[in-house]
């Protein structure tokens, strides 16, 4: 695993802390927290661009990042 992994497991671990939550608490976290992480790289892997193609690939990078979130239930 590297060093974001651990920073993001150390965050869910810490608000299920704050929260009063339960393991299963913080386990929940810890996945929402990586997919946000991923929507993340998806808005900075495809830039917005003032090309001519930059709608499509506006469009791209938010179905994409649609997509993540409602496969994983993570809202926004």
């Amino acid at each position: 695993m590297n060093k974001r992994i651990h920073e993001l497991r150390d965050q869910a671990i810490k608000y299920a802390f704050d929260n009063q939550q339960s393991m299963d608490g913080a386990m929940d976290r810890f996945a929402e927290l990586i997919v946000r992480e991923c929507i993340t790289q998806i808005n900075e892997a495809i830039p917005d661009t003032d090309c001519s193609a930059s709608g499509a690939y506006k469009t791209a990078k938010i179905a994409a990042m649609t997509r993540v979130k409602g496969h994983f239930g993570v809202e926004s």
